[in-house]
C-alpha cells in the first residue's frame, strides 16, 4: 500500500485485505503486522485473517506494537500503566489464535528509555505480563535505541527467555552504532530484523539511498 500522511510505516486500514494478495504476487512469504491503534482488526477479524493467510499462503511472522510508542508501558501513572498492559495481554492473546510468534514492542523516539528508572519500571511492569507471553508461547522483542551493552543489560534484566531483541539496521546506523559489535554482543536475543536504511544522525530514507 501506498504511505498514509507521509508517515514510514502505518497500518493499511482501507486496503489490509488486499495486502495479502499483493503479497503473494510480489513472491512474499510473510508479513509484519503493525498495531498502532485498539479498532485494529487483530481484535476484531480473526477469522477473516487467517482465511486470507491460508488461501494466499501468507504468514504474519511479527506484530510491530507501534501503539506503545503512545501508550507507554512506564513513564505514566499506574492506571494508564494498567490499562496499557491489558491492551498488550490481549494483543498476545490474539496472536496466540494467529500464530503469529513475535510482538515488537519499539522503545525509540517518545517511548525511548532515558533513565534507569524508567529501564526499572519498564522491565518491572512488562514482566507482570510474562507468565502469560511463556504460557502461549510468544515472544516480546524489544526494539531500542540503547548502545548495545546497555541494550543487552536491559534484555539481561527480565531473565525470561521470552524476552528478545528486534534489530533495525537503519536505526542503528543513524545512531552511529557500530553494526559489527552489535551484533556480536546481541546475537543471543536477536529473534528479528528490520531491514531499512537511514542517514548517520538522520532521518530514514528509501532503501540503498542512504548510509
Amino acid at each position: 500500500s501506498k504511505p498514509i500522511a507521509n508517515q514510514i510505516q502505518a497500518f493499511p486500514t482501507n486496503s489490509w485485505i488486499s495486502e495479502f494478495e499483493i503479497a503473494e504476487r510480489i513472491g512474499f512469504n510473510c508479513i509484519e503486522w503493525v498495531f498502532d491503534d485498539i479498532s485494529n482488526p487483530i481484535f476484531t477479524d480473526t477469522d477473516k485473517i487467517l482465511e486470507l493467510s491460508e488461501k494466499f499462503n501468507i504468514k504474519i511472522n511479527s506484530v510491530c506494537a507501534d501503539l506503545f510508542m503512545k501508550k507507554l508501558l512506564f513513564r505514566e501513572n499506574s492506571q494508564n500503566i494498567k490499562l496499557h498492559l491489558k491492551i498488550l495481554e490481549k494483543l498476545i492473546i490474539q496472536c496466540n489464535k494467529l500464530k503469529i510468534p513475535i510482538i515488537e514492542i519499539p522503545l525509540v523516539d517518545y517511548s525511548s528509555l532515558k533513565t534507569d528508572d524508567e529501564k526499572n519500571q519498564f522491565c518491572n511492569n512488562l514482566s507482570e505480563i510474562l507468565p502469560l507471553a511463556k504460557s502461549l508461547n510468544i515472544h516480546i522483542a524489544l526494539e531500542t535505541d540503547l548502545p548495545p551493552n546497555h541494550f543487552k543489560k536491559l534484555l539481561q534484566n527480565f531473565d525470561s527467555n521470552q524476552v528478545k531483541a528486534n534489530y533495525d539496521v537503519g536505526n542503528s546506523t543513524a545512531n552511529k552504532f557500530n553494526i559489527k559489535d552489535e551484533l556480536k554482543i546481541l546475537k543471543p536475543w536477536i529473534i528479528n530484523i528490520h531491514v531499512k536504511d537511514r542517514f548517520a544522525g538522520g532521518n530514514t530514507v528509501p532503501l540503498g539511498t542512504g548510509d
